[in-house]
């Protein structure tokens, strides 16, 4: 009975979305609407696959965006370097950093 339940929701997210074929995003989408509603029900608990993907995601764009900073303070450096204002960008990318902040000295 549940399992039903489960398939013609999933068949209705999917048509929702213009679809023919259930696809995973569907089940993902259905679990986070079930947590939502009753957050300590195992429906809609993340499976452990979930929760790894989700872990390694978030490790790679906390590399990705280390490695970013690290960019943007080279290139604000020799920015700095020649005399020149730092872009918008750079500004609100380092805005954090003590030597990139609004008070520094020119």
């Amino acid at each position: 009975m549940v399992h039903a339940f489960f398939a013609d929701v999933r068949n209705k997210l999917a048509i929702h979305a213009k679809r023919v074929t259930i696809q995973p995003k569907d089940m993902h989408l259905l679990r986070d609407i079930w947590n939502t509603i009753d957050g300590d029900c195992a429906i809609g608990a993340e499976d452990t696959a979930t929760k790894n993907a989700k872990h390694a995601a978030f490790r790679m764009e906390e590399k990705r965006r280390k490695e970013q900073i690290a960019r943007d303070q080279v290139k604000a450096r020799r920015m700095l370097a020649l005399g020149q204002p730092l872009t918008k960008y750079l500004r609100h990318s380092l805005a954090g950093q003590l030597e990139f902040g609004p008070n520094r000295d020119p």
